[in-house]
């Protein structure tokens, strides 16, 4: 990170604010419950013993209780979920690499990981049309995408257009149901079922328990920054 003896110079008192509420909260993220926990889902797939056709396919959302990765988010909202807050991953690292250039290449390096992050689908959900007659059994629906791979890397074969990702069904549910009332979002997460308003949930929640990493990462960072003689 920083090769021979070098000497920070002064944060400013913004950024050494700044730096610390994003501490502050961190710590409490890494220190709750949740953060070495996995989201998870099930799918459940019956078939005709006689025909062995596959006759129906359901999903087991396998929610965490809201009330414990509710209060993660809250508390990650101005880190990862609005861009535009000061202690946001992309506006506190910048601030940091500009006030600090020996920082700002690694810096650089996590706001791409964190961007990857953001771009990666978890899970998605794509509109079906009628069923045929042959698969008369199955109901119409979603189809979900389902990925348990490395961020950034997408299967053969999955028509990424076709599916609205995980990432913008958690912001419908957070901007429209927790912490704002758009009222778009709220009238598009009103107008799904209940099994589709719990997709939302569900997307929020692994949205907000994949996102530790991030501001564990960062956190970490400070850390090591700190005992090398950096002040914010």
């Amino acid at each position: 990170m920083i090769e021979g003896p070098y000497v920070p110079q002064p944060s400013s008192e913004k950024l050494k604010t700044d730096v610390a509420n994003f501490m502050a909260r961190a710590d409490e993220i890494v220190q709750h419950p949740l953060s070495t926990a996995d989201p998870t889902f099930k799918l459940l797939f019956s078939f005709d013993p006689e025909t062995t056709l596959l006759t129906s396919i359901n999903i087991d959302l396998d929610a965490i209780d809201k009330s414990s990765w509710v209060y993660l988010a809250v508390l990650m909202r101005p880190i990862v979920f609005n861009e535009k807050d000061p202690i946001s991953f992309a506006k506190l690292t910048v601030a940091i690499g500009a006030e600090h250039d020996h920082l700002r290449d690694i810096l650089k390096q996590g706001r791409v990981e964190f961007l990857q992050w953001q771009k990666h689908m978890y899970i998605g959900q794509q509109l079906m049309g009628p069923v045929s007659e042959e698969h008369r059994g199955l109901e119409a629906g979603t189809v979900v995408k389902l990925d348990i791979g490395e961020v950034g890397m997408v299967p053969d074969g999955v028509d990424l257009d076709q599916m609205v990702p995980d990432y913008t069904l958690a912001k419908i549910y957070l901007n429209g149901m927790l912490w704002h009332s758009d009222t778009e979002k709220a009238a598009e997460f009103q107008a799904a079922s209940a099994h589709g308003q719990a997709f939302y949930a569900k997307c929020a929640e692994i949205r907000t328990i994949t996102a530790i990493r991030y501001v564990r990462d960062l956190r970490q960072f400070i850390i090591n920054t700190r005992e090398l003689g950096f002040d914010f």
